[in-house]
């Protein structure tokens, strides 16, 4: 992230003081006005700036999993039904971790993380279906983009803007 910020702001990498607080989201204290987001999965990673708004990002790897008790954890039940009803196991799994990754980078966006309840925020059924790459919401009269990144095979990214 300090290499990221230092390449965008033309700062040495020593001057860029990053504040990692537990309760809030990432930030650069010598420059609070730009936005950060990181997220890691297994051996990869992804990190994000914004020069102009608010940000937040997750990456997560597919991977076979018993995905319902956290389904039932983090999605209200218009969202269970969704993925539920997208038929083979393998959908299913890809609808999981796509409705996973934007209520992490919403929640990230908002500046709470998961601790900020995955339920208060909800994603619309054409996002989770993969209907849709990108898609407008609102969150407490906030407006918010989520959309899918390309990344390796295998794997979910989405980016939670605004601004």
């Amino acid at each position: 992230m300090r290499s990221l910020v230092a390449r965008e702001t033309g700062l040495n990498t020593d001057n860029v003081d990053l504040e990692v607080p537990d309760d809030t989201c990432p930030c650069i204290r010598n420059l609070p006005d730009i936005s950060i987001s990181w997220s890691r999965s297994g051996p990869l990673a992804l990190a994000a700036l914004s020069l102009q708004g608010r940000i937040g990002v997750d990456l997560e790897r597919v991977r076979p999993i018993e995905f319902a008790p956290m389904l039932n954890m983090i999605a209200v039940p218009e969202e269970i039904r969704m993925v539920e009803a997208a038929g083979s196991e393998r959908n299913r799994l890809q609808c999981f971790y796509r409705l996973w990754s934007a209520k992490e980078a919403l929640l990230k966006w908002r500046g709470t993380g998961l601790r900020g309840g995955a339920k208060s925020v909800i994603v619309p059924k054409a996002f989770i279906a993969g209907m849709v790459e990108e898609i407008d919401i609102e969150i407490k009269e906030l407006g918010v983009s989520i959309r899918t990144l390309n990344g390796p095979p295998g794997c979910v990214a989405v980016l939670a803007f605004s601004g």
